[in-house]
């Protein structure tokens, strides 16, 4: 609802959307200049990812989710004997996923082991996901959904905390993102789903 108890559009408040868009993608974002970006507001940060999730499965037939819905599955991630991500066990799960998979990624501040990837590390886990990301969409194996519900806290820098979204986006591949305002600015039913797709268009949803 507004301020004045008016209640929004199916797609919410589009100022806030349009903002919460820049705010992600910064303002020297192409896929926002080339109007590819679509953005929905939702309720609650895991409401987004499951409007998300159910737009992927229904609409697109992406059925295997890591971490996900239908057919979950898990990635290797922290390794706890080195204390550190796991890239080798990661790489190797992204590589063997099935066709149609859904790649579910935190974007910062990794939730529960505070343990983000590096840049080097991410610019490898976007090397396997690119090499299946331009295929035609029933051939296509890996599409990534990025969760950002801290954007800010990892860095202190909303910036800094946004390059992962943005290295995808410059990387030019399809992906969605779920992304929160609740934890680092209070603002609760404010979140957004954003997904690149169909001529890498980006669609962000917000909650």
């Amino acid at each position: 609802m507004t301020q004045d108890y008016e209640y929004l559009c199916a797609l919410g408040d589009k100022s806030f959307t349009s903002a919460a868009s820049r705010l992600l993608l910064g303002g020297e974002s192409m896929a926002i200049a080339e109007e590819r970006v679509a953005s929905i507001q939702s309720v609650s940060g895991t409401g987004a990812l499951w409007i998300g999730a159910k737009y992927l499965s229904r609409v697109l037939n992406y059925n295997t989710f890591y971490i996900g819905l239908t057919d979950a599955r898990e990635y290797r991630y922290w390794d706890p004997a080195t204390r550190s991500i796991d890239m080798e066990g990661l790489l190797e799960d992204l590589r063997n996923a099935p066709k149609k998979s859904v790649i579910i990624l935190q974007a910062c501040s990794h939730n529960p082991t505070g343990l983000d990837p590096t840049r080097h590390q991410w610019s490898q886990i976007v090397d396997v996901l690119e090499v299946v990301n331009f295929l035609p969409y029933h051939e296509r194996s890996l599409l990534p959904f990025l969760d950002c519900a801290y954007q800010g806290f990892a860095s202190g820098d909303i910036h800094q905390d946004a390059w992962t979204v943005r290295y995808f986006e410059k990387r030019g591949l399809e992906f969605m993102c779920a992304q929160s305002f609740a934890k680092n600015m209070g603002l609760y039913s404010k979140f957004t789903i954003t997904s690149n797709k169909a001529q890498n268009r980006i669609f962000y949803f917000f909650i």
